[in-house]
């Protein structure tokens, strides 16, 4: 199902505004936005549809206080950070922010040495305007990093019978099977969360069983 809805939104995606230039009209941009947002949360649909299965079988595991697998920590990271870790991979632009954030703040120091006059005053609403959104990117890719890093820290952290364990250390002689205390440092945020989504996919595991 979510699989022919993904292909169905990358051609649409693909195809809707092949070329963008700055001659592309904002209905054109806002509808392609629009598509970009359709795809997306399809994508994530479809992740959770194509792993329901053992997701479902991991909670089980969980709740009967079994250990987990390497794939299983993998299916966790896809589920919580999933998103973050694809976009932190994807975007290039980070640097150029960095940059442009630093340039804003020099123009503006430069502009205060200036009469404050309303044709500055203009000028000066129009850097912080820009500054605005070229921070805002900037936030939104650090707290995407910081939702990976947390994540990452929780599985490199794990003890299990009082035994710290390196589940990145797949020679180990206790491996990822020693990650059953993940859960502990994430515990109900994200057992409400999983369990969310499996209901909503019509499993037969509601929230707070």
């Amino acid at each position: 199902m979510y699989q022919e809805k993904v292909k169905q939104g990358v051609q649409q995606a693909v195809t809707q505004c092949p070329t963008i230039n700055q001659n592309t009209t904002i209905t054109a941009l806002q509808q392609l936005n629009q598509t970009f947002t359709n795809l997306y949360n399809d994508l994530r649909a479809g992740i959770q549809e194509g792993t329901k299965d053992e997701m479902a079988s991991l909670l089980s595991k969980l709740q009967n206080n079994e250990d987990i697998t390497s794939q299983e920590i993998e299916l966790i990271r896809l589920w919580v950070i999933g998103d973050a870790h694809s976009y932190i991979k994807m975007e290039n632009n980070y640097e150029e922010w960095i940059q442009e954030a630093q340039r804003l703040v020099e123009v503006v120091k430069s502009l205060s040495t200036k009469k404050l006059t309303p044709s500055l005053m203009g000028d000066l609403q129009g850097v912080a305007r820009d500054a605005t959104r070229t921070l805002s990117d900037i936030t939104f890719y650090k707290e995407n990093l910081e939702r990976t890093k947390k994540f990452e820290d929780s599985v490199k952290n794990l003890t299990h019978r009082q035994q710290i364990v390196s589940c990145r250390d797949v020679e180990s002689e206790n491996g990822f099977g020693q990650c059953l205390s993940l859960l502990r440092h994430f515990a109900s945020k994200f057992h409400i969360l999983i369990q969310f989504d499996l209901a909503r996919l019509t499993l037969p595991i509601k929230p707070g069983e």
